[in-house]
């Protein structure tokens, strides 16, 4: 990939705080960020269980709606908050996205049919939006630049840790209660996260408010869509997406199904997170020596390379290779999907500071909504063998790097 070197940013004035302050923030946007991967992993290891509670066949792939559809309604969720937070303020659109999703957490525990399920998961994918939407927002309000990806990075430590803990959450739960029980709890923490927002200050000054009328919100997104750096960098986002949101569907049933090796699931899952965490705490420590424009073209293009490995050697197997190898090369992938993660998202908000929550919510809504359509018709592709899941991890992933590549040719000078 070629490189446009970008400027070191320092943090804009509001975020000259103390140390401790900043540790503070950065705890409270990681809260925010990990809930809505929570609302994904912590169900997980319930998936056979609730099965059963349907009477589903062991080898049904309707329960990966369940994760589709949530992960439909993060995406689309975001596009809606994202206006709102600009004219009244990140707090209230944070409140009333936790509120939705405890909503929908309570009510996917009550749901007597996987019909009502997947409506309630839908509603809390809708609540899970703001929180993930008002992360990126709030650390766009307080820093900039490398200084964000830095930022971004650290939050994005509790990103990947929930991945690690929720499973292993969710296996406890099922240890010592029925499967509702899981949901029962992630409402719970979303109402300790809403008390948690009352102690934060707002970072939306009334300076920097906009009209909520649909020909500023239209303005605003043409604005954006026209920036080809935020767009490109929006593009990365949703292919790299698309190809880990297959694995968040479809890894429990591969690993049940193809390799007979369910009982590792939680283990291996939580596993891989803690290795995309470990890999994201460097790049706090990397971004600002090296840079993030820098440092995104030599890590998507070795994504591309180790996909093209990893579908190699699947293919190779018929579909059924050796599960350590085969998990081994998923772990390295997912831990580039990680970096890439933290920063493309850094790199698309750079010239959307007077518009972070919009700004946020259309590329949060365009990554996911996409990911979501896309990687659900190629999880149901996906009927006892791993070569759907490796094909995914190649192809979007050179579409991501031809997406990169793209976004250079545009400016992260500011927009308004």
């Amino acid at each position: 990939m070629g490189d446009r070197p970008m400027s070191v940013s320092t943090p804009t004035p509001t975020s000259q705080r103390s140390r401790h302050g900043e540790r503070g923030l950065i705890a409270f946007l990681g809260a925010l960020a990990g809930l809505s991967a929570m609302g994904i992993d912590v169900v997980l290891p319930g998936l056979s269980d609730i099965r059963v509670a349907y009477d589903l066949p062991e080898d049904s792939t309707r329960l990966s709606l369940i994760v589709t559809i949530y992960l439909f309604g993060l995406g689309t969720g975001q596009i809606f908050y994202g206006p709102l937070a600009d004219r009244f303020g990140r707090k209230p659109a944070v409140t009333a996205g936790l509120g939705l999703f405890a909503l929908g957490a309570v009510g996917s525990a009550l749901a007597p049919s996987v019909t009502v399920m997947v409506i309630c998961r839908f509603v809390m994918g809708l609540g899970a939006a703001s929180p993930r939407a008002m992360s990126l927002t709030i650390a766009r309000d307080r820093f900039s630049g490398d200084a964000m990806t830095r930022v971004v990075s650290l939050v994005m430590l509790f990103f990947q840790l929930s991945p690690a803990v929720a499973p292993l959450l969710g296996e406890g739960l099922l240890a010592i209660g029925p499967w509702q029980g899981i949901f029962v709890f992630a409402a719970g923490i979303a109402v300790a996260i809403a008390l948690w927002t009352t102690t934060v200050a707002e970072t939306l000054t009334d300076d920097r408010r906009l009209p909520l009328t649909f020909a500023r919100t239209a303005q605003s997104g043409r604005t954006i869509l026209a920036s080809r750096w935020a767009l490109g960098h929006g593009l990365v986002l949703m292919f790299e997406f698309t190809a880990f949101y297959v694995y968040l569907s479809s890894s429990e049933l591969i690993f049940d199904d193809v390799f007979d090796r369910e009982h590792l699931f939680a283990v291996c899952f939580a596993l891989g997170a803690v290795i995309q965490a470990a890999v994201n705490l460097g790049m706090s420590r990397l971004a600002p020596r090296y840079g993030t424009a820098r440092l995104i073209g030599g890590v998507v293009g070795s994504y591309v390379v180790l996909g093209g490995v990893f579908f190699a050697v699947t293919v190779r197997a018929d579909g059924h290779p050796n599960f350590w190898v085969w998990l081994a090369l998923l772990w390295l992938l997912n831990a580039l999907h990680a970096l890439v993660l933290t920063m493309a998202n850094s790199l698309a908000m750079q010239p959307l500071a007077a518009l972070a929550g919009t700004g946020s919510g259309l590329i949060g809504t365009m990554s996911m909504m996409g990911a979501a359509i896309m990687s659900s018709l190629v999880a149901a592709t996906i009927d006892g063998s791993a070569t759907p899941m490796a094909a995914a991890y190649l192809g979007f992933g050179t579409l991501a790097g031809l997406s990169l590549w793209w976004a250079r040719g545009g400016s992260p000078v500011a927009v308004r």
